[in-house]
C-alpha cells in the first residue's frame, strides 16, 4: 500500500489495478519528463506535484476520502516535497514498473526527484485506499 502524507494527514493507496494504470499513464508520463528535465528551475519542480497529486487522486477515488488533486494540492507544501515523490516511487514499485530497493540517490530524493533510470521502466500507478489522519 503507497502511503501519501500532507500536512500530517495520511492517506493509504492500495495497489492499482490495470483500469487505474490505464488513467494514470499520461500522469506518471508527465512525472517522468518533468524529473527529468531537471533544469532546477521551481516552475519544472512544482510543475511536478500536480501529476503526482492526480494519480493520488485515482487511487483515492471510490475510498473513505476520495479528494481531487486540487483538494491535494491545497493540502501540500514544499515540506512534503519527499513524501510526494516517495508515494509516486512506492506506486511504481507496487505495479511492478520499478524493482523495489532500487536505489535512489539521497539528494534526489531529499528534492523529491526520481532518477531518470529508477522511472523509465513504465507507466503505470494507483489503486484504491483511504485516509487515516
Amino acid at each position: 500500500m503507497a502511503q501519501l502524507t500532507l500536512d500530517g494527514d495520511s492517506f493509504t493507496v492500495a495497489p492499482f489495478t490495470l483500469d487505474k494504470l490505464e488513467r494514470a499513464a499520461d500522469d506518471i508520463d508527465a512525472v517522468n519528463a518533468a524529473l527529468n528535465t531537471r533544469d532546477g528551475s521551481w516552475k519544472s519542480m512544482v510543475s511536478s506535484y500536480r501529476p503526482v497529486l492526480r494519480i493520488a487522486e485515482i487511487g483515492l477515488a471510490g475510498t473513505d476520502t476520495p479528494l481531487t488533486a486540487d483538494e491535494l494540492m491545497q493540502r501540500a507544501s514544499l515540506r512534503d516535497a519527499p513524501a510526494i515523490f516517495a508515494f509516486f516511487t512506492t506506486v511504481l514499485e507496487e505495479a511492478g514498473l520499478q524493482q523495489l530497493g532500487e536505489p535512489v540517490a539521497e539528494t534526489e530524493a531529499a528534492m523529491g526527484q526520481v532518477s531518470a533510470e529508477t522511472t523509465s521502466r513504465g507507466k503505470g500507478n494507483r489503486s484504491a485506499g483511504k485516509s487515516a489522519a
